[in-house]
């Protein structure tokens, strides 16, 4: 191998020692897809002239003494070589474009001073004993775009970092940096990454002001207490300041910052926000567990307490917004102006202890999550497309409320949003067709299996001409419960383990029993003969008081009356004599099939309400209702 000059490995693991290498090397690449157990033991001797790849990563490489004049080598790739503890002056290798010395664990020593001319990236995170970062000579480093010092033990960076006029990334995520020097010379940084510096007290005003900063990330850094004063980039389009817990004020804004769509300044102690119509663009602002006390409204510094009914006005800023956390806030009701935030689908209120109603909300929301709103009082009329509505630990809600709650359900809302929804209560709503609080005890399929239960349905679809069954509504009551435990095994739908994720939830300790309820598109599954069969399964662990069943069913005539839409009602068929009608059912493909829309004029009985006993047959109790008169006997009524 005395003439070897490339040497290039895929997917082989080396292990032992190597006591040789040939000066001819141009190329060695040992590949880095696994952590190799070879050591390189460099002799004296070895001169390679000519080398321009050195890519030997966890090679247990532990000195560097020959590498000190190579004008060819352009790549240099150390990482993981964790007995690697001093990298020699390179100055006399001005070629070098790449180096690497991530995860070099017993590095202490680089250079003094740093003067590479083609170096375009440095990676020295996870060294977490080099605390030194070194000079930079300037003029010299004008091509290094990309640095990492993430993870390491740096505690400074020089006031020579201003001499990186190229730099476009700087990350030092989970460093020892205590501040960010002035970094004005850096015109061109467009990414700044120090999350989870604990260590990081201050930042300098000049990351406010950079043209072409598009992130800043300090997400973590609890012992922050200065930040920039001013923010006046006009390319910023994310911030993230969560858990700054001493992080008291936000920065004074420079006009209009039209480019940022995402702030997030959850559990930081920011107490104050300027005014939002500064930014025209913000889709999603997270302020959780903030305790917010002002946020200015207008740019003349006008302000108003947190907690008063108007603290989102004005509305020019809603539009934009598709999301919104305010969880762990005190406000005590949502502004009417909500209903400004057209195109918000998700909006997170959760753990506001003392928010007591919600009297409006945006068009078209998909997500309201207020889990632990124990003063929660009234909900408002839900949007016909959400898809969540979690109200668990929502003590304050009443009977009557719960009440009006499964009536909008029933009435209101969008079959079409596949509803998934938790609240307070200890039955299965009224209007389910199908209940049964008689599980079954099931055993393990195989060792790795638990015990459980079962709830079982066997619905005859006696279907009227034209009626399709195209879903089914699934709901279970969660009896409390004091440790988390997932709540559904699975569900089985003719056979098929299938929609178990539709009510999948954890019981988080609840000292109180709570209904969970689901929309179910059947989709392309097949539907064998004159039965439905849904099987609820739960784990021991899981405290189920009953389950229900309900057909969402649609009458092929009712498209014929799309203008004349009525009121919907889940599951109840339609009065031959009112005009009914149903939505469109041309929908794309991340829209689901859609549910019963019902007549103007529904029968006085409610639909019938079955108890299922898993130990009558089902035959028989089909027998003793036909010695009973039922309105479905009634030519006029075709209740299911």
């Amino acid at each position: 191998m005395v003439k070897l000059e490339i040497f290039i490995n895929r997917n082989a693991h080396f292990s032992g020692r190597v006591d040789y290498l040939p000066n001819s090397l141009r190329w060695i690449d040992l590949g880095g897809q696994s952590k190799h157990t070879v050591v390189l033991n460099l002799s004296s001797n070895f001169h390679p002239r000519n080398l321009v790849c050195f890519d030997v990563p966890h090679s247990g490489i532990r000195q560097l003494e020959e590498f000190k004049n190579l004008a060819k080598l352009t790549r240099m790739n150390l990482s993981g070589c964790e007995f690697l503890e001093k990298i020699p002056d390179l100055s006399r290798s001005p070629n070098i474009r790449v180096l690497n010395l991530s995860g070099c664990s017993k590095l202490t020593s680089f250079a003094t001073r740093l003067g590479l001319r083609s170096l375009e990236e440095l990676d020295l995170s996870g060294c977490t004993r080099l605390e030194r970062f070194p000079e930079i000579e300037k003029d010299k480093m004008k091509s290094l775009w990309h640095l990492t010092i993430g993870n390491s033990g740096i505690r400074e960076l020089p006031s020579s970092i201003a001499y990186l006029t190229g730099l476009k990334e700087l990350n030092a995520n989970g460093c020892q940096l205590q501040k960010v020097p002035d970094l004005s010379g850096s015109p061109n940084l467009e990414h700044l990454d120090l999350s989870d510096c604990t260590s990081l007290v201050e930042v300098d005003d000049s990351v406010g002001f950079l043209d072409k900063l598009r992130g800043l990330q300090f997400s973590g850094c609890s012992k922050l207490k200065r930040f920039a004063t001013r923010l006046g980039s006009r390319s910023l389009s994310c911030i993230f300041l969560e858990g700054c817990r001493r992080l008291e004020s936000f920065p004074e804004i420079e006009g209009k910052m039209e480019s940022l769509w995402y702030l997030d300044i959850q559990k930081s102690g920011i107490r104050e926000l300027p005014s939002i119509a500064y930014f025209p663009s913000l889709e999603q602002l997270s302020a959780g567990g903030c305790e917010l006390q002002n946020i200015q409204l207008l740019p003349c510094g006008n302000k108003v307490k947190f907690d008063e009914s108007d603290f989102l006005v004005p509305l020019d800023w809603l539009s934009a917004l598709t999301a919104l956390n305010l969880s762990k806030n005190n406000f005590v009701s949502l502004p009417e102006c909500i209903s400004k935030a057209v195109n918000l689908e998700a909006l997170f209120l959760t753990d506001c202890k003392t928010l007591r109603e919600i009297p409006v909300l945006p068009p078209k929301l998909k997500g309201l999550y207020l889990d632990d709103c124990t003063s929660l009082e009234k909900i408002s009329k839900l949007p016909p497309k959400l898809e969540r509505l979690y109200l668990f630990n929502c003590s304050g809600l009443s009977g009557d409320e719960v009440a009006k709650l499964e009536n909008m359900l029933n009435e209101e809302i969008d079959p079409r949003s596949q509803l998934k929804i938790i609240y307070p209560g200890n039955e299965v709503p009224k209007w389910f067709s199908y209940t049964s609080n008689h599980p079954i005890t099931i055993l393990p399929e195989d060792e790795w299996d638990q015990d459980g239960s079962e709830y079982r349905f066997e619905i005859p679809l006696k279907l009227q001409v034209g009626e399709t069954l195209l879903g089914l509504a699934l709901s279970f009551v969660l009896e409390p419960c004091t440790y988390d435990t997932p709540s559904v095994k699975c569900i089985l739908i003719n056979g098929k383990k299938t929609f178990e994720h539709y009510l999948h939830y954890y019981n988080k300790g609840s000292k109180a029993t709570h209904v969970m309820l689901a929309l179910v598109d059947l989709g392309e599954q097949e539907l064998r003969g004159d039965i439905c069969q849904v099987v609820f399964r739960f784990l021991n662990e899981c405290p189920i008081k009953s389950c229900g069943v309900h057909c969402l069913l649609r009458n092929q005539d009712e498209l014929l009356h799309l203008s004349l839409r009525p009121t919907s009602s889940l599951g109840k068929r339609p009065h031959p004599r009112g005009s009914s009608d149903i939505f469109d059912d041309e929908y794309d493909q991340q829209q689901q099939q859609q549910w019963l829309s019902s007549s103007s004029e529904p029968a006085d009985d409610h639909p019938k309400r079955r108890q299922i006993d898993p130990n009558v047959p089902m035959d028989i109790e089909e027998d003793e209702e036909q010695d009973q008169p039922s309105a479905s006997d009634d030519p006029q009524f075709l209740i299911y």
